[in-house]
């Protein structure tokens, strides 16, 4: 398929966000009535993200599937993969308490997993926390990244690297369709894409995203609760500003450590075109079908 990146990235992106949003309108869940719930969140799942995309590197062809970093992440990126980790946890707290000390507004762990909420157990049974960790952290990890830290990652090289990580992070912060949610899915879609890079595997943001899901789910709600009391926000904004810059440094300090690595074993960096062969940002940014996707963002979320 000979399309140019810049109108295939954002239409594949288009009809994401319309299956989303259709399954949303039809209310799945009920046309799933008495499915597992947990199955029924995985084909969901699979049914917005994984056909579309593998579709998508059908029509790409041969050899596109080693553009994609489809490989695992060798262990000297661990201690990265770990700091990262951490760093997007604390990022997304920084955030949420900063929206929470403006406006008011507490954003908590029900929004965190927001587009998957409607798929959850209702029946008031015990949750198997296997099958919960699996379908709402993990798989929704796996696809997600496959798609935009995978496929428009890969499409959007094509206008360099720093506008590589910049549509990946936009339109997945899109994605979920919630304004005040923004900067949380933008700041961690940046740093799941720095991820993709640094470690030259897309395991390491699956990884990353999945330790965020699961701390989403497991843990945040009972932080929240904790901060909500008056005496605790000062100690708390104090301690997450002081860890979010030590790990920012840590951060950092690694991703350098491996591309001293890299440039000794003189690792292939041919992703990353000289400016002469890019294909302009503007270009990407005045695409009809970018436009399309941010205006079904604006109606959506206003």
């Amino acid at each position: 398929m000979k399309i140019k990146p810049t109108i295939a990235a954002p239409a594949l992106v288009f009809i994401i966000y319309a299956a989303l949003l259709l399954s949303r309108a039809v209310n799945l869940d009920t046309m799933l009535n008495g499915t597992n719930p947990y199955l029924a969140a995985v084909v969901v799942q699979l049914l917005i993200f994984i056909l579309p995309t593998l579709f998508f590197c059908t029509l790409r062809g041969g050899g596109y599937a080693s553009k994609l970093r489809l490989r695992l992440f060798a262990p000297r990126a661990i201690p990265f993969v770990i700091v990262a980790s951490v760093l997007l946890i604390l990022v997304s707290c920084a955030i949420k308490l900063a929206v929470f000390s403006l406006f008011g507004k507490t954003l908590g762990v029900d929004e965190g997993v927001s587009i998957y909420r409607n798929y959850t157990v209702s029946d008031g049974s015990p949750v198997p926390m296997l099958y919960l960790a699996l379908a709402f952290a993990v798989f929704p990890a796996i696809t997600e990244e496959f798609t935009f830290r995978g496929v428009i990652l890969a499409e959007y090289e094509s206008c360099g690297v720093g506008a590589a990580v910049f549509f990946s992070a936009f339109y997945f912060a899109m994605l979920h369709f919630d304004i005040a949610l923004f900067p949380v899915y933008f700041a961690g879609g940046l740093i799941l894409a720095l991820s993709a890079y640094v470690t030259r595997s897309i395991l390491a943001p699956i990884v990353i995203h999945t330790a965020n899901n699961l701390f989403a789910l497991f843990l945040e709600e009972y932080i929240w609760r904790s901060i909500l009391q008056p005496r605790n926000i000062v100690i708390f904004t104090f301690i997450t500003v002081l860890l979010l810059l030590i790990f920012m440094s840590f951060l950092f300090g690694e991703a350098g450590r491996l591309y001293k690595i890299y440039g000794k074993a003189g690792v292939d960096s041919s992703y990353a075109l000289p400016p002469a062969e890019r294909t302009g940002a503007l270009e990407a940014f005045v695409s009809p079908l970018f436009m399309m996707c941010f205006v079904l963002y604006i109606i959506i979320v206003v």
